[in-house]
């Protein structure tokens, strides 16, 4: 949940990734994802999103990140079993 952007944030654990404004009006889809979507997991701060992939490719499992808008789509770690959660450390994290 992003409350400075008013924002909040799911995932279809068959392939997108969405948001609303908080009080549920103006949905959109950010993201497509051609394996089914696991976890999610918001750095506001930094204006990023991460998330697992874990469908049918066991070997193309994957945790990816994008901007919050969905743009700038790209992989973190590939080559994953079955990714499922996803948990941001912000407080240990680097500027």
């Amino acid at each position: 949940m992003d409350l400075s952007g008013g924002k909040v944030y799911w995932v279809w654990h068959v392939g997108a990734i969405f948001r609303a404004n908080l009080d549920g009006s103006e949905v959109e889809e950010l993201v497509t994802v051609t394996e089914g979507v696991r976890g999610l997991a918001l750095d506001v701060s930094r204006g990023k999103m991460y998330w697992t992939e874990d469908g049918i490719n066991k070997g193309s499992n994957k945790i990816r990140r994008a901007n919050l808008d969905g743009s700038e789509v790209e992989d973190v770690v590939t080559g994953l079993q079955s990714p499922r959660g996803i948990v941001l450390d912000l407080a240990k994290s680097a500027d």
